[in-house]
């Protein structure tokens, strides 16, 4: 039996082989968002955090169970580094042809020489602390957002730290 590790690695190592193209489909992102809350729920309760949601109903493009990882990856990470409390903040923003979907959380920023690397393996910015991940769900992240051509980031805000990607909408 794998560990989730190395599950976790033989997914990485497929979607940068180049070989693998997902099958895009138009779905509901709310319902996306909603089932990766419902996955995190025990880990939101613990920390007592506050989870706000700004989801329209948007149909858009792209494989739903992929986009539901990356969603899920960005939602656990901001679970991670946001303090006992606070709030989590999950909004889609129609922006013309695309939607926008981001997860912000209350708490520290990224420092700028970090920013760029924590999209690669193993890379953790936090390496000695007790919030320390694998390292890979933002890797994860990266190379299923470039399988759907996404524009995407992460953005220090006022109170804490945005991640974001963008998918054409379907009508």
């Amino acid at each position: 039996m794998k560990t989730p590790l190395a599950v976790m690695k033989s997914c990485l190592a497929k979607f940068e082989s180049g070989t693998y193209k997902p099958e895009m489909a138009p779905f509901e992102i709310d319902k996306v968002i909603r089932e990766a809350c419902r996955s995190l729920a025990e880990e939101i309760e613990r920390k007592n955090l506050a989870l706000i949601l700004r989801v329209d109903s948007q149909r858009v493009l792209g494989h739903q169970g992929l986009i539901g990882r990356v969603i899920t990856n960005f939602l656990s990470n901001v679970i991670r580094h946001t303090e006992r409390g606070q709030s989590i903040l999950i909004a889609v923003k129609g922006k013309g042809q695309t939607a926008e979907i981001s997860v912000e959380n209350q708490g520290n920023p990224i420092a700028e020489a970090d920013r760029q690397k924590i999209w690669n393996q193993f890379y953790r910015a936090e390496a000695r602390t007790a919030k320390a991940g694998t390292g890979l769900g933002l890797a994860i992240a990266k190379e299923i957002l470039e399988l759907h051509h996404a524009v995407y980031g992460v953005e220090n805000t006022k109170d804490g730290v945005r991640f974001f990607f963008a998918l054409p909408v379907q009508p």
